[in-house]
């Protein structure tokens, strides 16, 4: 299996415009740290993952974008990836890029997703094109949140996964889903006290960034933007 290490791109998230044939390439697995696994919460190291060539063969000397998304929040900035080698069909490569979690607003304690996604605008099918995992954020003291307040929310594969713990949920609660024109595009009545999940489809729904909010009697619990 080749390996690959990404470089960085600071500030801006970036999309890949050059290719001029559809290609189809996507994140296929979590490698390191080891999905399930403890990280801390001012983690500043390597994460890996497999990047597969599910189409034609890509050149030498051609580039490939990727993101990442924390807790089903896209991070700041993105990674470019400059083959050193041709990409052939169906090649898996090993990537490892740097991961600051100081460059993130929304990391908390607790058990969390950390998802990567290629980005290229070119891309045939964008079924394939993340791979995430859950793992276990440790506070400053290394201990793990598991009282109070938590949230895992992300979309991977067109479907918004939510779980989230808050003591204020109590009995009926609103689920809503609203596109950037503020269009509701998605609501559900659902009952729990200080616990809710559901998964929420939309595969049908054009790739954009969507808001998510949870409300429970009357007062907001979670609020939530999400790119597909």
């Amino acid at each position: 299996m080749k390996k690959i290490l990404l470089s960085i791109i600071a500030l801006a998230f970036v999309i890949n415009l050059g290719f001029s044939q559809g290609i189809d390439v996507g994140v296929t697995a979590m490698i390191s740290p080891t999905p399930g696994s403890d990280m801390a919460m001012d983690f500043n190291g390597t994460m890996s993952f497999n990047l597969e060539n599910f189409g034609p063969n890509i050149p030498n000397g051609d580039t490939l974008y990727l993101g990442m998304y924390f807790d089903g929040v896209i991070a700041p900035v993105g990674y470019t990836l400059e083959l050193t080698s041709a990409f052939n069909t169906n090649d898996v490569i090993l990537t490892s890029g740097p991961v600051d979690f100081s460059l993130l607003s929304n990391v908390t304690a607790g058990l969390k997703s950390i998802c990567f996604r290629t980005a290229m605008i070119t891309d045939t099918d964008l079924t394939n094109d993340s791979a995430c995992a859950f793992y276990n954020i440790l506070s400053g003291n290394g201990i793990a949140s598991v009282l109070g307040e938590q949230s895992t929310i992300f979309l991977a594969n067109g479907r918004l996964k939510i779980d989230v713990t808050n003591a204020d949920i109590v009995g009926s609660s609103m689920l809503s889903v609203y596109n950037m024109a503020g269009t509701l595009i998605h609501s559900e009545e659902i009952n729990g006290d200080g616990h809710i999940q559901s998964t929420i489809d939309l595969t049908n729904e054009s790739h954009g960034v969507y808001i998510f909010r949870l409300l429970s009697d009357g007062k907001l619990i979670e609020s939530r933007k999400v790119m597909k």
